[in-house]
Order: structure tokens, then C-alpha cells, then sequence
């Protein structure tokens, strides 16, 4: 009998050591992602702004000028949510604030990211000065819900971050 209580305490233990562990991996798998995604956006906004250059006049008839820019080269960046048919829509802010919203940054139509993450908020300010543009960059995302994911675990797996990306590199 003793070695039966004995054996139940450490499958106990053993099991409450295997379910936060996996708990914990669960986590930090979701945080990569977030940031995996955040690099490439980031990069591949940077590599068009280097190559191509900050467009100083762009006219798009949907969006409030920090909901978009566009490089000289003719790319169009804005927040867009998914219509259910792989078509992605211009959209703002307010309405990819809801949790179902599946909204990423879209370069002309393609989105940046993958299904993991959703952009729930985003604004672009670009920044003139006699030498240099630069493209200041506002974003919030977090895990999408459609990955499996608890509503809870959104919530604590939100990232917001704001990066400026210049024309050239700058050396001190």
C-alpha cells in the first residue's frame, strides 16, 4: 500500500513537470512565430525602401495616409483583412481589432506574413528631412485565432513594436 501512494505522488509530479513544460514550448512556439513574421515584414519593407526608395506622392482613395505608404517603385503597403476567399481588402485599424479578424500587412494585393499571426493594429509615418526619408512603423500583432489557439492566450501573446526603417544605412 505505501508503495502504491509512493508511485501515485511521483506520477503526479512527474505528470505536473510533463503538462508546464509542454505548456511553456507551447509559448515560446507561438513567440517565434511572432517574431519570424515580424523580421520578414520588416525586412522586406526595408530591402524596398533601400532599393526603390519612399514614394513622396502616393494616392490611394481608401486609407488615411498613415494607414499606407508606397516605394518608388510602385509597392503599395497597407493593413488588409481577409474576405474568406484568399482575397485580401483594404482595411483600418478598428476593424481588425476584433479577436475572429484575420488581418495582415499586404504588399499590392500579397500578404507579408503567414496564417499564424494576425496585424491588429498598424500606422506608417514617413519622416522628411533634407538627406533622408525614413518610414516610421507602428504595429500590434498577435497569434490568429483560426491557428487553434484559445482567446485567452491571444491576449497574453500580443506584441506591439515601432521600428524606423531609412533609405540608407546610417554609420556613426
Amino acid at each position: 500500500m505505501v508503495s502504491i501512494s509512493i508511485m501515485s505522488v511521483i506520477l503526479v509530479a512527474i505528470m505536473t513537470v510533463f503538462f508546464s513544460m509542454n505548456d511553456i514550448s507551447h509559448k515560446t512556439e507561438l513567440n517565434r512565430q511572432l517574431q519570424w513574421n515580424i523580421k520578414n515584414m520588416l525586412e522586406f519593407m526595408a530591402e524596398d525602401i533601400r532599393v526603390d526608395g519612399i514614394a513622396e506622392n502616393c494616392q490611394v482613395l481608401w486609407a488615411d495616409p498613415q494607414e499606407f505608404w508606397c516605394s518608388k517603385g510602385g509597392n503599395k503597403y497597407y493593413l488588409a483583412r481577409s474576405d474568406g476567399d484568399d482575397t485580401w481588402v483594404p482595411t483600418t485599424g478598428s476593424d481588425c481589432s476584433d479577436i475572429t479578424a484575420q488581418c495582415r500587412l499586404v504588399m499590392n494585393g500579397t500578404p507579408l506574413s503567414n496564417s499564424f499571426i494576425s496585424v491588429q493594429e498598424l500606422s506608417f509615418e514617413v519622416l522628411w528631412s533634407d538627406s533622408l526619408a525614413r518610414l516610421s512603423v507602428h504595429m500590434t500583432l498577435r497569434p490568429a485565432l483560426f491557428q487553434g489557439i484559445q482567446p485567452e492566450e491571444i491576449q497574453r501573446n500580443t506584441l506591439t513594436i515601432q521600428t524606423t526603417l531609412s533609405e540608407h544605412f546610417l554609420f556613426q
